[in-house]
């Protein structure tokens, strides 16, 4: 059993705020430890989670659409959201289009963890604006694969009409939250 120690109330919220250590919604917390000795300095690692994070939100124009070939996987480019680099995949499996979030790697010297990723995927109506949205939430690890996104996001028959015009399909995501992961 782990020893605990702590204490079970620190303060009151009317304190936290009155003294301003409450901003909006938003206060931080740390520790010292006692008798250990101090890390280097980039072995820690800092953890935040980010609202709608700086371009939160991006399209791909998959076109000629009539050009890619059946049942194959197609990957958007490569973009940069938080320290992530991520892309959009899409595929035809049985008779549904299939949509996927993949994580592809770091920027910079990131810290090579999980990312904690809540986000839209989208295919949208280009006459209606009645977008097909699903929305997932779940830690993406190094690796790219098929967990976070859906495998029967859409028909394949309703492909047609508003979503698929003049050869282009729209395929989007739309970050609502993210972790970031870095040395501190």
């Amino acid at each position: 059993t782990p020893i605990r120690k702590g204490f079970s109330k620190l303060m009151s919220l009317a304190d936290l705020e009155s003294k301003g250590y409450l901003i909006g919604d938003c206060c931080m917390f740390g520790a010292t430890l006692v008798g250990v000795e101090p890390g280097t300095h980039g072995t820690a690692e800092c953890f935040s989670l980010i609202e709608k994070p700086l371009n939160h939100r991006v399209t791909w124009m998959m076109t000629p659409f009539s050009c890619f070939e059946l049942g194959k996987a197609r990957h958007s480019n490569e973009f940069v959201i938080g320290n992530r680099k991520w892309r959009i995949k899409v595929q035809e499996k049985h008779k549904s289009l299939s949509v996927y979030l993949s994580g592809e790697g770091f920027i910079n010297d990131a810290p090579k963890t999980k990312t904690f990723a809540k986000f839209k995927l989208r295919v949208l109506d280009q006459m209606n604006h009645n977008h097909v949205e699903k929305t997932d939430s779940d830690w993406v690890d190094e690796e790219h694969d098929d967990k976070n996104g859906f495998e029967d996001f859409m028909p394949l028959c309703k492909l047609g009409g508003p979503y698929l015009v003049n050869d282009k399909l729209y395929v989007g995501v739309d970050f609502e939250v993210i972790s970031m992961t870095k040395y501190c």
